[in-house]
C-alpha cells in the first residue's frame, strides 16, 4: 500500500507464511514472533524503521528490504537467514542471532554516531556431539556421499560459526 504501515501491538503467527508485508513506509514498533517455521519479509519502497521494541523472533528466515533501513530492534531465527537487502542504519545497540543461518547485509551498514550503537552477530555451531552420520547403502545405488547420506548428516564433523560484536 502507501503511506506508512505501522505494527503498533505484537504479532504473533504460528504458520510457515509467517508476516510478509509490502509497502512504502514500515515502521515496526512492536515485536513480531513466528513459529511453524514463519518467515519474516518486510518489503518497503520507502524507509524501514525497526524501534528497539520491535524485536523480530522468526522461526523461519528473515528478510528486509526498503530504500532505508533503520534498527535498534534485535533479530533471532531458529537457525535460518537474516538478510537486510538495503543500506542500513544501526538507531542503538543490536544483536542479531542466526543459529547457524547466514547474516548478510547487501548493502553499507552504518551507526549514527560512531562509536555509540554496538552490533552483535552471533552464528552457531552444527553436529555439537560430533556423531558419525548413519550409514546409508548409497554406496550400491551411485548416489552421491556413499556410505552416507547428504541430505541427513555431514561427515566433516563439528562445524563452527563465530560471534562478532563491533
Amino acid at each position: 500500500g502507501t503511506g506508512t504501515t505501522t505494527i503498533g501491538g505484537a504479532v504473533n503467527t504460528n504458520t510457515a507464511a509467517g508476516v510478509s508485508l509490502t509497502g512504502t513506509d514500515i515502521a515496526v514498533n512492536q515485536g513480531i514472533t513466528t513459529t511453524g517455521n514463519g518467515v519474516v519479509t518486510l518489503n518497503g519502497s520507502g524507509t524501514l524503521a525497526i524501534a528497539a521494541a520491535g524485536d523480530i523472533t522468526a522461526a523461519g528466515a528473515v528478510d528486509l528490504t526498503a530504500s532505508t533501513i533503520s534498527t535498534a530492534g534485535n533479530i533471532t531465527t531458529s537457525a535460518d537467514n537474516i538478510t537486510f537487502n538495503s543500506p542500513t542504519v544501526l538507531t542503538g545497540n543490536v544483536t542479531l542471532n542466526s543459529a547457524g543461518g547466514d547474516i548478510g547485509f547487501g548493502s553499507t551498514l552504518r551507526g549514527t554516531t560512531a562509536g555509540v550503537e554496538n552490533l552483535t552477530l552471533t552464528a552457531g555451531i552444527k553436529n555439537i556431539f560430533d556423531t558419525d552420520p548413519p550409514f546409508t547403502a548409497h554406496n550400491l545405488d551411485f548416489a552421491a556421499g556413499a556410505g552416507w547420506d547428504p541430505r541427513v548428516a555431514d561427515p566433516r564433523g563439528r562445524a563452527f560459526t563465530f560471534l562478532a560484536s563491533y
